[in-house]
């Protein structure tokens, strides 16, 4: 679960848009496959959610999303308690949802 760490701003036709990520949340199923001592390899597959905010001229309009979520990424452990860790999440797999024209 998180919380927006920031706003982002863009401008559209002249118009300022100020962007919030107000909450998201994912539950996972994470298979692994311990490569060696030191390096894990891991897929996720689960639901996400996130409720996103747009503000400009006096107009504010907030939408959540829901769409099934995937990813891979590798830790490499450091030692018992601390690891580096590279992924790649998808979290909206629905067209629609990232807001394409088809």
């Amino acid at each position: 679960m998180g919380t927006g760490l920031g706003d982002d701003a863009v401008t559209v036709n002249g118009t300022r848009i100020t962007v919030k990520n107000k909450e998201f949340y994912g539950v996972y199923l994470r298979p692994y496959i311990q490569a060696t001592d030191a390096i894990e390899l891991y897929g996720r597959l689960g639901y996400f959610s996130g409720k996103l905010s747009a503000s400009g001229q006096g107009v504010s309009e907030s939408e959540r999303k829901n769409d099934t979520a995937f990813g891979l990424g590798a830790a490499y452990s450091l030692n018992k308690s601390l690891a580096i860790t590279l992924e790649y999440n998808q979290w909206f797999d629905n067209p629609q949802v990232r807001g394409s024209n088809s």
